[in-house]
């Protein structure tokens, strides 16, 4: 799918290299082995593997091994994930954590929240799953409470809160289990969506750890602004969504205008799931205001002005949509078991010259722009505005239909 790079760095053993004959200064720390990251770190790997992405695995590097390390294996990757599961060395400030490395030793190569910021400054868009006690500084860094959104290139779950320890790569273990899930099943995401949201993965993480008992350890994750867009992240892709893009429906239904479309969906979803709570997909009852509206449509000499009027979510939306389904001539061919479902004195004839739109989050020019483009008008060379178009209906040789769904 090449999705992008992965990077996982897992240190699980530590000795220091000394000159024959030196020993440790005093109050030199040592670092407890970790026997759990040989068992976690190609478990990850291959959890990231079956999204598609190219991984690298570094096991018990040393500072040395590192040097490099976050330059991307392949220049034609977009975004990359990076891994790390270690002890973690918080500074007394809490604005710097380093990875503790099989050698102890740290520098830049080792500094996880300078490996952060860097990407940041060089836009280049990454996810870190850090997995080391003390990790939450790195998600918690002041550049990033009140900048993550759209133009941030640098994302972080992390293990543990502040000073919280992290234990047992109980972190590593619950981020495999939830990307084998997504791998399988999107985590039950809308197949329409390319992407599984970030924030959910970071929940189902959360809930994992949870579930899994023992001390306390608090996932954190890069703070978003609740103001702003949700940005639309590429780390996690959708596996449902490959079937859905290809739908022979779907297809078919993405060669029609779109303000077209929104009255065939309104009815007809592609995506079944997102429909579950709706009733038009199975359209039936408004007898009474089919059979008004049917002979009305299909009557050159009524009356030219209809209004169809309601309470919000009585259905108007639905009901329009229906005879637009049977009516339109580029909506009948693929909504037949809609018009088939209208009984016959319900039933509008097929219209040659009609034009429909839903004006929802549309600006006035989208609109007369959608519906000159239904007629088949000739777009004036300064572009279309109210005035002219309805000086270019006026002039056509039969008063066409024009169907307005409002807001």
């Amino acid at each position: 799918m090449g999705q992008g790079d992965a990077v996982i760095i897992g240190v699980g053993s530590f000795s220091v290299d000394l000159p024959e004959g030196e020993e440790l200064p005093l109050m030199t720390r040592t670092w407890d082995a970790l026997d759990f990251v040989e068992d976690v770190v190609p478990r990850i790997g291959k959890a990231i593997g079956q999204l598609g992405y190219r991984v690298r695995c570094h096991l018990n590097p040393v500072r040395e091994d590192l040097r490099g390390v976050m330059q991307p294996a392949d220049e034609g990757a977009v975004h990359r994930i990076v891994h790390v599961v270690t002890h973690g060395q918080p500074d007394a400030r809490h604005a710097r954590l380093d990875m503790v490395p099989a050698d102890g030793r740290f520098g830049r190569d080792t500094d996880v929240t300078g490996w952060i910021s860097d990407c940041h400054v060089e836009r280049r868009m990454s996810l870190f799953l850090v997995d080391l006690c003390g990790s939450g500084v790195a998600a918690r860094l002041p550049s990033y409470v009140y900048e993550a959104g759209a133009e941030t290139y640098a994302w972080v779950i992390s293990a543990s809160d502040g000073e919280e320890e992290a234990y047992d790569g109980r972190f590593s273990t619950a981020i495999a289990e939830v990307l084998e899930d997504l791998a399988a099943t999107g985590l039950r995401t809308d197949a329409s969506q390319e992407h599984v949201d970030f924030q959910l993965v970071a929940r189902h993480i959360g809930m994992r750890l949870e579930s899994a008992g023992g001390r306390v350890q608090t996932v954190r994750a890069t703070l978003m602004d609740p103001s702003a867009p949700k940005p639309l992240l590429p780390f996690f892709p959708n596996p449902t969504h490959a079937a859905f893009a290809t739908d022979p429906t779907r297809l078919r239904r993405a060669a029609l205008d779109a303000p077209v479309r929104d009255f065939l969906e309104e009815l007809d979803p592609v995506d079944s799931r997102h429909f579950t709570d709706k009733p038009g997909r199975h359209f039936t009852g408004r007898r009474s205001q089919l059979r008004l509206l049917a002979p009305w449509l299909d009557d050159p000499e009524e009356s030219r002005l209809c209004v169809v009027t309601g309470s919000p979510g009585t259905g108007k939306s639905a009901l329009l949509g229906a005879l637009m389904c049977a009516a339109h001539p580029q909506l009948v061919g693929q909504a037949q078991h809609i018009r088939e479902r209208l009984p016959g004195a319900c039933r509008p004839a097929l219209q040659d010259v009609l034009a429909a739109i839903q004006v929802r989050q549309r600006s006035l020019p989208s609109v007369v722009d959608a519906l000159a483009r239904q007629l088949q008008l000739p777009t004036p060379s300064s572009g279309w505005t109210p005035l002219t178009f309805m000086a270019a209906v006026r002039s056509l040789p039969e008063p066409p239909v024009l169907v307005v769904d409002g807001p």
